[in-house]
């Protein structure tokens, strides 16, 4: 539902662990006058498990160096005594730049948790704020282990977040575990969140296991709001609110959500609304299951027969053989097709219980291989009844078609709706990503 500063708060609640602020004893402090911190240097004393607090205020960029923790016992980097400020200038290569560490976590709950999708734009209250840098975070030069949360991230001139090495060979090194969640990512000149290469099927650049990026708020981007590429295993995009993406107008880098190339992302619980291009597309390895999403007003820049407006678009890419599941998302008023479908491998490919409406293509334009049943597609918005699309609220009311008219998918672990509210309410699942509560 959309709030008075035209953002969209998630339906979903919180995950309590995730928000968990760490100790706030501090074992070191980094004050404003320091712009760089090195395990190796100035700060050799940190060890597994230490907090190291960031004094408040208003500060330059902070490098982060040869900072390693350990399984189950990170190096905790927070804000201390109130906000911290990094203010850029522009010309500087990141706001908060971390090289060579991992088991480490970047966080913003060293006085509030009131950050990230389940907040207006307007009432983010983030730890830890990092604006008018080049690129807002950054991790390179075998950085992994790494979380990043409760951070507003914007007023960028490139991307706001990108974690990858490019000079790591694929046979080199694999990157673990980038997690990214409760953050608040604004006004970026290029990408949201740049996860990974997107060289993929051309380049040799390494991959990643273990990619998660979830209840993130992320409005006005210049390029893609997520995106990521090269995460061949254990991939999730989930619970976040993305809006008013690819304000540059710039061809193949305007959707909200961006699987790209090599990646097997699960995408699932996510609003997405007012995108240039694509709502969520998908061109990764396969065995992708896309599912709960609600995609809003997609294509909002493209020409008729431009062919990147579609709400959720599934193709090839660097799938060779894996099947590709859409399950009950609700796709509304896209300026292409609701969902496209252009992926020609697979035996199992799946689009079942969604609804889509009032697209300007068609509703479900698809590829023979795929499997269609239990989806409710109409040209009229009003027709699976609604409870007031004028507001963005796209629960279901009682009479509405889509109650109790969905295929069972709890076999296939989708037990609980966009809400989580659990699956089935009634005798049947219910079409789209809402389930209406019984009673």
């Amino acid at each position: 539902m959309a709030d008075q500063s035209g953002d969209v708060v998630a339906g979903a609640s919180g995950d309590a662990a995730a928000s968990t602020p760490p100790s706030l004893d501090c074992d070191h402090v980094i004050p404003a006058g320091v712009d760089k911190a090195d395990g190796r240097s100035n700060y050799a004393g940190v060890a597994p498990g230490d907090t190291v607090c960031i004094t408040a205020g208003t500060r330059g960029p902070l490098d982060l160096r040869n900072f390693h923790g350990a399984s189950g016992r990170p190096i905790s980097f927070v804000n201390h005594g109130g906000t911290v400020t990094v203010r850029g200038d522009g010309g500087d290569y990141a706001g908060i730049e971390i090289e060579n560490s991992d088991h480490i976590r970047v966080t913003g709950t060293g006085e509030s948790q009131r950050c990230g999708a389940q907040f207006a734009g307007g009432s983010q209250q983030c730890g830890i704020r990092i604006l008018g840098s080049a690129r807002s975070l950054t991790g390179k030069v075998k950085t992994e282990y790494i979380r990043v949360d409760h951070i507003e991230m914007g007023d960028t001139t490139q991307s706001a977040v990108s974690i990858k090495d490019n000079s790591m060979g694929r046979g080199e090194w694999v990157e673990h575990d980038v997690v990214l969640d409760h953050n608040y990512i604004h006004d970026v000149r290029d990408e949201g969140v740049y996860i990974g290469s997107s060289d993929y099927a051309t380049g040799d650049y390494h991959v990643l296991h273990g990619v998660h990026l979830g209840h993130n708020l992320v409005v006005r981007t210049g390029r893609d709001g997520l995106q990521v590429g090269s995460a061949t295993r254990d991939c999730t995009i989930h619970h976040n609110v993305i809006r008013d993406t690819g304000r540059n107008n710039e061809s193949s880098h305007r959707a909200g959500v961006m699987n790209n190339k090599g990646s097997v992302c699960d995408v699932f619980s996510n609003f997405v609304a007012d995108t240039a291009g694509w709502g969520i597309y998908v061109q990764g390895n396969g065995e992708n299951e896309i599912y709960n999403n609600v995609v809003v007003r997609a294509g909002r820049s493209v020409r008729d027969g431009d062919g990147d407006g579609d709400g959720i678009s599934i193709h090839d890419g660097s799938n060779v053989r894996e099947s590709i599941y859409v399950w009950n998302n609700t796709v509304v008023s896209a300026r292409g097709d609701g969902i496209g479908w252009s992926n020609d491998v697979g035996q199992d490919n799946q689009i079942r219980n969604n609804i889509v409406v009032a697209s300007g293509g068609r509703n479900i334009d698809r590829d023979s291989n795929v499997v269609v049943s239990n989806n409710l597609a109409a040209q009229s918005i009003s027709s699976p009844t609604f409870v007031d699309p004028s507001a963005d609220d796209y629960r279901l009311r009682s009479g509405s078609p889509a109650r109790d008219a969905g295929g069972s998918l709890g076999a296939r672990g989708v037990v609980d709706d966009f809400d989580g509210v659990p699956r089935p309410q009634g005798p049947a699942y219910d079409i789209g990503a809402h389930e209406m509560r019984a009673g």
